[in-house]
């Protein structure tokens, strides 16, 4: 399938019940059950949760696992990171038998995901052929952090499965940096691309002049080697950030080699997924790190929600 159109909705205004699945995770941050405290409780058999397995009792794991537990939830949980992606493409497959010609409706609270396990999601209908349209609502709970970032220790470089890209041929590369607080991680990934081009990005809120002022401070040197402003994008608005990074996909040769590496927020790194779905030129990079502290967050109360409608 195709993506026809994105458009932004009213989470306050959602029928839950109209909804096949709805999908969350259950993480440390204290903003996992944001989203989750909104869905009335006859709704809770349409819910399926993912969880993580390493540092079980990280700050609010254990409470946000509980709080699941409660409405008789149990986070799918695995060794293999490959199992998700099984899991995700059975239960698709297994609610899709009987849909018939309707939309396929699924609700994602991607807040605290790996960025995998929706690159996973997006992979699914763009290539399966299992239903012929389905609305995906993608929302995210902003975080009101409570603490500073340390530096980010890069511990390997993948490519998101799924978003391989074109490379053979190629003769240049053109990289797109989406930058936040990892100002060394960034710098690191830079020197293993080692692009002949490349631009930066960076989340843009009104309300939070401060926040894009320390990205942009802290990451100055980057910006300034890539020879232009870093461009601003605002912090919750999916279709601007797709547009503006086809705009640059579009601007580069047919014989460069396009990768983006999102290290913003993750309304960013969907954005990015999603250019990547118009674009089979774009690659997507996935710096896996560590922080020695994590920094718990807090839901902020703002809930940006999309909907991405897929027809064939």
């Amino acid at each position: 399938m195709i993506v026809r159109t994105l458009a932004e909705i009213d989470v306050s205004a959602i029928n839950w019940d109209s909804y096949d699945v709805i999908i969350l995770a259950s993480g440390f941050e204290a903003r996992s059950i944001h989203i989750f405290k909104s869905i009335p409780a006859e709704q809770y058999h349409r819910c399926v949760v993912l969880g993580f397995k390493d540092a079980p009792a990280l700050l609010n794991r254990e409470s946000n696992d509980a709080v699941f537990a409660a409405a008789g939830i149990t986070p799918f949980v695995n060794d293999d990171p490959r199992e998700y992606e099984n899991f995700l493409k059975s239960l698709f497959y297994d609610l899709v038998r009987d849909i018939g010609e309707r939309p396929f409706r699924v609700f994602i609270d991607y807040s605290v995901m790996t960025r995998i396990w929706y690159a996973y999601i997006l992979t699914w209908f763009k290539y399966s052929g299992a239903v012929l349209a389905a609305d995906v609502d993608f929302a995210y709970s902003h975080g009101s952090y409570q603490g500073k970032f340390e530096n980010l220790q890069l511990m390997e470089t993948s490519i998101v499965p799924g978003f391989e890209g074109v490379s053979a041929g190629c003769r240049r590369t053109v990289a797109i940096y989406g930058l936040g607080y990892d100002r060394f991680a960034t710098l690191t990934v830079h020197d293993i691309v080692q692009p002949d081009k490349f631009v930066c990005f960076v989340a843009h809120d009104p309300a939070d002049e401060a926040t894009a002022q320390r990205v942009l401070t802290e990451n100055s040197e980057i910006i300034e080697a890539s020879g232009r402003s870093a461009i601003l994008l605002p912090l919750d608005n999916l279709k601007m950030v797709v547009d503006e990074l086809a705009k640059e996909i579009g601007a580069a040769a047919e014989t460069d080699e396009i990768i983006a590496v999102p290290m913003g927020p993750k309304t960013h790194v969907l954005g990015t997924l999603l250019a990547g779905h118009f674009s089979p030129r774009l690659t997507c990079w996935h710096p896996l790190g560590r922080r020695i502290t994590p920094v718990q967050v807090d839901a902020q109360g703002r809930i940006s929600c999309w909907r991405v409608e897929y027809r064939t």
